[in-house]
């Protein structure tokens, strides 16, 4: 198994920090929770990420591996590793480098993505039924009701 810091393997660990460090620190810190989190950094995270990962290189790494290693970017992050990924044969260092391994990683990262789509749609059908089984909802507040709920699909739409 490849060395690791955490659940994140220390070769992405060092391969980001080589792409970010060549940016100021806030910007090198944006680029990483788009990376890692998939969305731009609060006030309070900027503000403390930028300052440590400003200051030397094992900050640096410090940083990479607590946002890559964080619950968000488990659920969200697009470089989230499942122990079953990093398990197997070489360990997902490989992705740095093979253009197979990257190719793997957006397979995974499309089905987690599909997935999430289905479970929303799957608690889109529930809500609509639960509307409709509500006894008090008729007539002109049905038909209101019906009219939202067509003007928010249609915007899901887009």
């Amino acid at each position: 198994m490849k060395e690791m810091h955490g659940s994140v393997p220390d070769v992405l660990v060092a391969k980001l920090v080589e792409m970010t460090s060549q940016y100021p620190a806030a910007q090198a810190i944006a680029l990483l929770y788009f990376i890692l989190l998939g969305r731009a950094p609060d006030a309070d995270g900027a503000a403390f990420y930028t300052k440590r990962f400003a200051t030397s290189a094992d900050e640096k790494r410090a940083v990479v591996t607590e946002l890559a290693s964080s619950d968000e970017a488990e659920m969200f992050g697009a470089l989230y590793f499942p122990r079953e990924c990093l398990d197997l044969g070489n360990g997902i260092g490989s992705v740095v480098t093979e253009p197979a391994a990257t190719l793997a990683l957006l397979g995974a990262t499309r089905r987690r993505l599909i997935e999430a789509m289905e479970r929303l749609r799957n608690i889109e059908d529930l809500v609509k039924l639960r509307l409709l089984s509500v006894p008090e909802i008729s007539g002109a507040s049905f038909d209101a009701l019906s009219q939202r709920v067509l003007a928010l699909e249609q915007n899901l739409k887009r």
